[in-house]
Formats: structure tokens, sequence, C-alpha cells
């Protein structure tokens, strides 16, 4: 369960750094810079279902300045 632990950490971080990276303009100057992400790439990005970053992804949230 440890190595199953760490996967789901790696893959928050992957998840992360690519909706970082995906929305730097938005996070530079705003709202009307914010592209839209859907759960099927970022499936595909993690190698898992979209399913899985359904369940990755419910009830977090990203605070920004």
């Amino acid at each position: 369960w440890v190595l199953r632990l760490q996967k789901r950490e790696e893959n928050l971080d992957k998840l992360m750094g690519y909706l970082l990276q995906k929305q730097v303009l938005f996070v530079q100057k705003g709202t009307a810079y914010l592209e839209p992400v859907l759960q099927t790439e970022l499936a595909q990005l993690l190698g898992v279902s979209v399913s899985t970053v359904s369940r990755m992804i419910h009830g977090k949230y990203l605070q920004n300045p």
C-alpha cells in the first residue's frame, strides 16, 4: 500500500505541474487567460483512466495569489 500512496502523490505532482504550466498566463494575467483542461487530457498525461482522474481531483482546490 505504500507504493500506491507514493504513486498517488507522484500523479498529483505531475497533474499540478501540468496545470501550472498550462495555466501560466492565467496565473500571471487573470481570468481572461484561463484555458480549459479536460479530464481525458489529464488521464492521457498520467496514463490512467478518466474515472481515476475524477477521483484524484474530487474535492481538491488550488489556491493562487
